[in-house]
């Protein structure tokens, strides 16, 4: 009776440990969303026209937490010309040096669509 429950706990505890060591990677080209090495999203930089430090509603979330007052503080929001979500939801560990960073990169064209 109580193998399915320590089982379901024991997903659930995989999973926040996964979901916490989500990292951030801007390289030449992308913005990499990665799980340890392995990069599972991307996204082109002059793909990217805005970077705030922001927390918005309905964008694509791929945040490294879900604890709510954390992910206020430590949102950034990305704003992207083309996909299904225009905006994607980040929480690196330094928000605004994230933000500097891709807006000072050389592919980042700013602008509205």
């Amino acid at each position: 009776m109580s193998e399915p429950i320590v089982q379901v706990i024991i997903i659930i505890a995989v999973l926040f440990y996964g979901l916490s060591k989500i990292n951030y990677l801007i390289d030449d080209r992308y913005l990499r969303i990665r799980l340890g090495p392995v990069a599972f999203r991307k996204f082109a930089i002059d793909d990217i026209h805005d970077a705030r430090v922001w927390y918005s509603h309905w964008a694509e979330s791929w945040t490294n937490t879900i604890y709510p007052p954390t992910v206020a503080k430590r949102s950034v929001t990305i704003y992207r010309r083309t996909g299904m979500f225009k905006k994607v939801l980040i929480s690196p560990d330094d928000p605004a040096g994230f933000v500097e960073r891709i807006k000072k990169h050389p592919r980042f064209v700013p602008g509205g669509i």
